[in-house]
């Protein structure tokens, strides 16, 4: 995976890396992880999460042949 920060955000990420004494990947990992649980306790998400499936499922179930295209 690759990505690409504008540079005043990289150099703010460098420093507090450094700062901390980690790797400058350790502290993206550890921030991308508390935005996914983040997203996972906010109700919103959950609801667009649970419409998604409803969707996919939808969709899924119409190419298998298991339901017109009114579903």
């Amino acid at each position: 995976m690759t990505l690409r920060l504008p540079p005043e955000l990289a150099a703010d990420l460098r420093m507090v890396a450094e700062i901390e004494g980690t790797a400058i990947s350790e502290q993206a990992r550890a921030a991308l992880a508390e935005w996914v649980a983040q997203r996972r306790a906010d109700p919103g998400f959950q609801n667009r999460l649970r419409e998604r499936v409803v969707r996919d499922q939808r969709l899924l179930d119409r190419l298998r042949g298991g339901e017109d295209d009114r579903g």
